[in-house]
């Protein structure tokens, strides 16, 4: 009887055995799956690993944050035509961020090319500037600059960060705003036209309106200086239109005697909808306007401001008599009599053989039907 293996040598038997059987099935999967393994890149896929062209990368540019493009202004590889990533970065921080370049580079005469993209939420094309021929030098000092002025924007850059940052905008932007020629010209106009007002007011103002009110002025100023309180009222006016809270302030508060006489009632009605607050000057404001000949909706909305209640044309007193009289009160005027007692201005005066319209408080007024 022949003598049994060791144990160790039928162990080593049985796992040779298991691998062999491991190998196998593995040799198996392979085989099977062969068709499943990724294939080298066709000649297609090849042609879209090509460098991006300008267009492609200012479309990615345009969607990029400003901290973003800050980052590729230290990128100089080369894209096409002569235009690095930086010069790419460069024209997005320009044209979508207003950076002021030409303050940057201490107003350096600039080329500028202007090419049209498109824009994903525009349907046309939108204006978009590079700037070529800027060298090392330029871009170290436009980094110098970023890294040294906290608000590096052009005019109405700095105009829409205040804009949205309304109401309460960083007093350092308002303060790098002022220095703009724009702001400059209308602080001019109004200490030249005789009215002191704050620069923070007046940053509120025009930031309550667009842009082009401003740019339009400015233009005009260049052309022909006009400093003169018309002026002036002209261009709060156009505020107003934009339905400007301190457009209605600077005329109720500081200019109420020529809005009370000079404009329309609708702007007067305007005035009333955007004063933000019952103050002394309204109440002043609205006194005056009810002993002015306005129509009946201005003397009902000044009469509401003041509390009171309003007699109208809508509520007339009864049919004169000849007996009849009136005593003059405190802020009437001939007109107003005359509306409110189905008269005339002419009949009062000739049957009070008035020369003027002043009349004086108590002064007893003998009425009589207007000649038919």
């Amino acid at each position: 009887m022949a003598p049994n293996p060791p144990r160790w040598l039928l162990q080593s038997l049985i796992l040779s055995l298991a691998l062999n059987i491991g190998l196998f099935v593995a040799l198996l999967l392979v085989a099977s799956r062969g068709s499943d393994l990724p294939a080298p890149p066709s000649p297609a896929m090849r042609e879209t690993a090509r460098p991006l062209t300008n267009h492609q990368l200012l479309e990615q540019y345009m969607q990029a944050s400003y901290f973003q493009l800050l980052t590729l202004l230290t990128d100089d590889e080369l894209v096409e035509e002569g235009y690095a990533k930086r010069d790419l970065a460069l024209g997005a921080l320009v044209t979508f961020y207003h950076l002021h370049l030409e303050r940057a580079l201490g107003n350096l005469s600039l080329q500028k090319r202007r090419i049209l993209i498109a824009h994903p939420q525009r349907e046309e094309k939108i204006p978009f500037d590079l700037f070529p021929g800027l060298e090392e030098c330029h871009y170290q000092a436009l980094l110098h600059f970023l890294q040294t002025e906290k608000w590096p924007f052009t005019p109405f850059g700095l105009f829409q960060l205040i804009k949205r940052s309304q109401p309460f905008p960083d007093p350092t932007l308002i303060e790098a705003f002022s220095h703009s020629a724009e702001l400059q010209l209308l602080i001019t106009l109004f200490k030249e036209s005789g009215m002191q007002i704050a620069l923070g007011p007046l940053v509120q103002m025009i930031t309550q309106g667009d842009w082009e009110i401003l740019q339009n002025f400015y233009s005009q100023q260049r052309l022909l200086p006009d400093l003169t309180p018309q002026r002036r009222r002209t261009l709060i006016l156009e505020y107003l239109k934009e339905r400007s809270p301190l457009a209605a302030r600077i005329f109720i508060e500081a200019d109420a005697d020529f809005a009370s006489k000079r404009l329309s009632d609708e702007q007067i009605l305007l005035l009333f909808d955007l004063y933000p607050a019952q103050t002394s000057f309204l109440e002043a404001f609205a006194k005056q306007i009810l002993i002015s000949p306005r129509s009946d909706s201005v003397w009902k909305r000044a009469s509401s401001t003041l509390g009171k209640a309003l007699p109208s044309s809508e509520q007339p007193e009864e049919i004169l008599k000849a007996d009849d009289t009136y005593t003059v009160q405190e802020g009437d005027s001939l007109w107003k009599i005359a509306r409110k007692c189905r008269t005339t201005v002419d009949a009062l005066k000739e049957s009070n053989h008035l020369e003027s319209d002043r009349l004086r408080p108590n002064m007893i007024l003998k009425l009589t039907p207007p000649r038919s």
